[in-house]
């Protein structure tokens, strides 16, 4: 039951489109749907990784899962 579980959990993180592209405003989330940084812009897409510009002029490589795109 328990390998179950984590098989289905591996499935749901795995199987999340992340839609990702270059010149996106995202925010930053914790895995617990928390802000942590906003008003980002994506500069670049590296698979599953994302280089992201801040308003402080802070440049960051995340992870796509942790961005959230930012619909107007």
């Amino acid at each position: 039951m328990k390998m179950l579980f984590s098989q289905l959990c591996q499935f749901l993180v795995m199987g999340k489109q992340h839609g990702i592209r270059r010149n996106m405003p995202v925010n930053r989330v914790t895995s617990y749907g928390w802000l942590t940084q906003t008003d980002g812009v994506v500069v670049a897409v590296h698979e599953e990784f994302a280089e992201v510009r801040w308003p402080k002029g802070e440049q960051t490589l995340e992870h796509v899962q942790n961005l959230e795109p930012i619909v107007a």
